[in-house]
């Protein structure tokens, strides 16, 4: 669903597992209220276990961050964010970046469709980074 104002606490301590300046980086609080911002969240017994967070230009989104909690992986919680996304593209692509070693992220994006469109060798302190595409 649609994020609202009283999922940012959760979204942020999601957030946080992922960057330690989640917060000050991508500024939940203000995105959920915003006209290009798409945050979605999923929950299971009516806590937040996932999100996604993307920006909506005329002809591509893309994908900011998205995340599981641990304990709820492999329950295709982040294919269900990554359709709902996909869901709300009329003509547009969604791109995003991954590291090539985030195995596990890598086989949801293929999963979902998405192509390698490049590489951006040594773009994190120790792996490459995969751009990709889905809806080419």
């Amino acid at each position: 669903r649609k994020a609202i104002n009283s999922d940012v606490e959760e979204i942020n301590k999601l957030g946080r597992k992922l960057h330690d300046n989640f917060e000050k980086t991508y500024h939940i609080e203000t995105e959920i209220n915003s006209n290009i911002a798409i945050v979605l969240v999923a929950e299971v017994n009516n806590f937040v276990v996932g999100y996604l967070y993307a920006l909506d230009f005329e002809d591509n989104m893309d994908l900011l961050s998205i995340y599981v909690d641990e304990e709820h992986r492999l329950n295709h919680i982040g294919y269900k964010l990554l359709n709902e996304l996909q869901k709300k593209c009329k003509d547009e692509t969604i791109t995003l970046e991954v590291s090539n070693m985030n195995i596990g992220a890598l086989a949801l994006y293929k999963k979902c469709g998405f192509k390698v469109v490049g590489i951006r060798k040594r773009y994190y302190k120790d792996a490459d980074a995969i751009i990709m595409k889905w809806g080419i």
